[in-house]
């Protein structure tokens, strides 16, 4: 069984009578009330799309899957491709599915694919990863207050904020899940 709070980006689960995939997770905490949790999922048979919200204690039925290693080789408009690391076939999956965990994945990089009934669903990306920033503005000297950020731009595309004293060229840490810089990194 999962709680809602196990609900992350890949997960599958049942929820009434049909088999859902999660794309996007996020936990709102309001005031002194519980907090909840809002999943964006997407419908493995009809690929329909929902929003929905559940309370922290709710309770699914985990989906019975296989998971593979693969290598994320590259996608387009439609298409994201990997290649089975085993039988070094050609994988491809829908890329409005995995379009946010993508944003942390370098072409060549390991993924897991998650298998329903031996049709490819959805992929796993580690909780961390290591990227490199392509582009940040300078930090204005003074400007330290109130644990300042700024824009960088990573090397798969996707812009996060990170602290002031990270420049162009360093690897950083990033938290696929929240998206979040967590540290610099010494090579």
């Amino acid at each position: 069984m999962l709680f809602s709070t196990d609900l992350r980006n890949g997960v599958v689960f049942k929820y009434e009578g049909k088999t859902w995939v999660v794309l996007k997770y996020e936990f709102v905490k309001m005031g002194r009330g519980s907090g909840t949790v809002k999943i964006k999922a997407k419908d493995i048979v009809s690929g329909s799309i929902v929003e929905k919200g559940f309370s922290q204690q709710m309770k699914f039925e985990e989906a019975s899957v296989e998971k593979r290693s693969a290598q994320y080789l590259y996608h387009d408009d439609e298409l994201a491709y990997f290649m089975d690391n085993q039988s070094f076939e050609q994988i491809s999956l829908d890329y409005e599915t995995v379009k946010d965990m993508l944003q942390y994945v370098v072409e060549g990089s390991k993924v897991i694919v998650v298998y329903l009934d031996g049709n490819p669903i959805t992929i796993e990306i580690p909780k961390s990863v290591h990227l490199k920033i392509v582009y940040t503005e300078p930090a204005v000297k003074g400007d330290t207050s109130n644990n300042p950020m700024k824009k960088a731009k990573l090397e798969t595309g996707v812009e996060i904020n990170v602290p002031l004293f990270v420049n162009i060229g360093d690897t950083i840490k990033v938290n696929t899940d929240t998206g979040e810089y967590t540290e610099r990194v010494k090579e």
